[in-house]
């Protein structure tokens, strides 16, 4: 009984440094850095916040949203009700949200926000994760501006049905 009390200490004593050193061991980029405002630290630098870009951050991300689309769905599974429509994209109540109207061609508005792209440093990242009563959304995708278009892949359920899908929208 008195090897089995001692290994149980000793497992946890070891458990508790290997933690405290995996933690120690985790560098904190943003200690010492101090940011303008509308920046914010992420990683060591100082970046907009969501929603704005631009080297004073005083572009509004959002902006290269707005407008009126053509829009081409195509689901992966299940039905895509009607591959072809048009929507309007507005403005939101956030500097980094927008809304979609007409979404899978249903009337209903949904809202999605906008953040930092990994890969171009702009807002051109698209976020959708709304339920509305009649739509359940999800999603992820990239404004690319040299093809003035939205490409997202996501979810939708409608009533019982469900399905992957992608999202094209073309600016016109």
């Amino acid at each position: 009984m008195k090897n089995k009390s001692l290994y149980i200490i000793s497992l946890f004593i070891s458990t508790c440094i290997s933690i405290w050193v995996m933690n120690a061991c985790e560098p904190d980029n943003c200690k010492n850095v101090i940011c303008p405002s509308n920046k914010t630290c992420y990683n060591g630098n100082c970046v907009c916040q969501n929603g704005l870009e631009g080297e004073n951050c005083e572009i509004n991300s959002i902006d290269r949203f707005i407008g009126n689309y053509d829009v081409n769905e195509y689901a992966y599974t299940g039905v895509t009700p009607s591959p072809f429509y048009t929507t309007p994209i507005q403005y939101g109540t956030a500097n980094n949200e927008i809304w979609i109207s007409n979404f899978s061609n249903t009337g209903v508005t949904i809202r999605a926000f906008i953040s930092t792209s990994s890969t171009t440093g702009k807002g051109t990242h698209i976020s959708i994760n709304d339920t509305n009563g009649v739509l359940e959304v999800s999603g992820e995708g990239e404004y690319n501006e040299n093809l003035n278009r939205i490409d997202i892949q996501c979810n939708i359920k409608q009533e019982f049905q469900s399905r992957a899908c992608q999202v094209t929208f073309i600016k016109i």
